[in-house]
């Protein structure tokens, strides 16, 4: 009877330990991009920018932790401004965007009214340097409000 206790109680901290040890992943599942002519219609902002900051936000929006600043070069479609912000995801596998500071991106930005506007893995959104098939459809674009 001591054996099958025994073996009970092992049982039941092993699958006790691996319950426990267990985590839950969600990945980002994204469907291609339809091209940069698409992808500017779509998008609500396209801008080129170098990153000079990012910060967490505590939790304040939901799935759009970091809020980027950049230093903007060029816009395409939208309100941008010299200094703009937008928002991403703190992980890739909620589909954030990980920018890395002074370097510079071309970004297709989406939202509208006081919510800001997002981006992620999912978009076009690229280092500059990787965007010459959209910088070729994009055209010289034109300098940020001020």
């Amino acid at each position: 009877m001591w054996f099958v206790m025994r073996s009970l109680k092992l049982l039941i901290f092993s699958s006790l330990v691996a319950l426990l040890s267990a985590t839950s992943v969600i990945a980002c599942s994204c469907m291609p991009t339809a091209g940069p002519e698409k992808e500017i219609e779509q998008a609500d902002a396209v801008f080129a920018g170098k990153v000079i900051s990012s910060k967490r936000q505590n939790g304040a929006r939901p799935f759009d932790d970091i809020e980027v600043e950049f230093v903007v070069d060029r816009v395409w479609k939208g309100q941008v401004t010299k200094r703009f912000r937008i928002f991403t995801a703190e992980s890739s596998a909620s589909c954030g965007y990980r920018f890395k500071k002074n370097r510079t991106y071309l970004v297709y930005a989406y939202g509208k009214g006081n919510e800001g506007l997002q981006t992620g893995i999912c978009s076009r959104t690229r280092r500059l340097k990787d965007a010459h098939q959209d910088l070729i459809v994009l055209g010289a674009g034109r300098r940020p409000a001020p």
